[in-house]
């Protein structure tokens, strides 16, 4: 009772009943959530503002570009022959109700495309030489499409290689961020773990 003002970062993870049950637990005359993503993909944000108020303040990407915060991604878009044809239209030009989930997990199971993804990683590797400075950062939100990207490395890639996902154990997590600040690994796999937070060189 005796906290007069309640800081929530990463704000958006709000609406999750955990998290407002503990911040409704302060009654804080102050409440304040701060985020880079108030936007949520199931449209929840409403609950976050219902516990913290809508926004006061917002620092939009060309402040951040302005400010030297971010630097500019080069973006290099690379084209696979991956195909559902279930989902294409048919001869009347009618295309079937796509089911997001079905084609998110063979994407991400595809061995063609993957295999594309792996020959980037080991191109990038032989680029930078072996026990180089650089990193790479593959994002995935299913664990078994990184999974099958690492099993289709060769060894001495996977030996500069780490996973990190939410079956880790936090001590284990922390020891990967640390061995890729200390510059021993090459490779940082990870889910939604590397989306928020992530404070790294790459």
């Amino acid at each position: 009772k005796s906290f007069g003002c309640v800081v929530l970062d990463e704000g958006h993870h709000c609406p999750a009943t955990h998290f407002r049950k503990i911040v409704q637990h302060f009654p804080a005359r102050f409440r304040f959530a701060i985020t880079a993503t108030p936007e949520r993909s199931d449209h929840l944000e409403k609950f976050m503002y219902a516990v913290c108020g809508r926004p006061i303040e917002t620092v939009t990407t060309k402040d951040l570009f302005t400010e030297g915060y971010l630097s500019r991604p080069t973006v290099v878009p690379v084209h696979t022959a991956f195909r559902m044809p279930e989902y294409e239209r048919t001869g009347e030009g009618v295309r079937p109700r796509v089911q997001w989930h079905k084609v998110a997990k063979a994407i991400s199971l595809n061995g063609e495309r993957n295999q594309i993804i792996s020959n980037l990683l080991q191109q990038l590797i032989y680029k930078g030489g072996v026990g180089g400075e650089s990193l790479t950062l593959v994002l995935s939100d299913r664990k078994e499409h990184l999974k099958a990207i690492y099993e289709s490395l060769p060894a001495f890639v996977q030996k500069q290689t780490r996973i990190s996902t939410g079956d880790l154990k936090v001590a284990e997590r922390n020891e990967n961020l640390q061995l890729v600040r200390e510059g021993k690994i090459r490779i940082l796999f990870a889910t939604q773990l590397g989306d928020e937070g992530l404070d790294i060189p790459a």
